[in-house]
């Protein structure tokens, strides 16, 4: 059972990786760059900033990637 648990918990996480990145790539892509890089150190500003840029697939993907994996470490916990 701990391996199911594992990969359930693997695939949100490495989702919300993955925005993650996308997202930051986004903003370093628009102005003001410093965006990107402040999204890359403080990661709660990147969803804020991307849906203010019109980047609002990547940051519903982003928003729902945490909150399942947020779910999930409490079931499981």
């Amino acid at each position: 059972m701990a391996l199911l648990e594992l990969a359930l918990l693997a695939l949100p996480f490495a989702v919300f990786i993955t925005a993650h990145v996308s997202l930051v790539y986004g903003l370093l892509m628009q102005k003001p760059r410093w965006h990107g890089v402040a999204a890359l150190l403080i990661w709660p500003v990147a969803p804020i900033w991307g849906l203010q840029s019109g980047l609002r697939y990547r940051s519903a993907i982003w928003i729902v990637s945490l909150m399942a994996y947020a779910v999930l470490r409490m079931a499981f916990a």
